[in-house]
């Protein structure tokens, strides 16, 4: 059996808990794979553990978009200012 390092399995775990935030707090994907490193879409999605509350606030969202009235409770993500 192959022995992982403490290190290793600590970063891996940190790795896959710093791209579910980011998924859950609504960055894109194409961003997140940026700032974790990823090199494929896929390999983000793998690590992005959705939830069942996160994915019924993403189809709320997108029923408001077809509807035309946004929820209360969905943030927009604004970029920084570049100045």
């Amino acid at each position: 059996m192959a022995r992982i390092s403490v290190r290793f399995a600590q970063a891996h775990t940190l790795r896959h808990t710093a791209v579910t935030h980011l998924v859950q707090a609504g960055v894109d994907l194409p961003t997140v794979q940026r700032i974790s490193g990823h090199k494929t879409l896929s390999m983000v999605a793998r690590y992005a553990h959705q939830s069942g509350s996160h994915i019924e606030a993403a189809m709320e969202r997108l029923e408001g978009r077809v509807s035309g009235t946004q929820p209360a409770n969905v943030h927009k993500l604004k970029p920084k200012n570049s100045a």
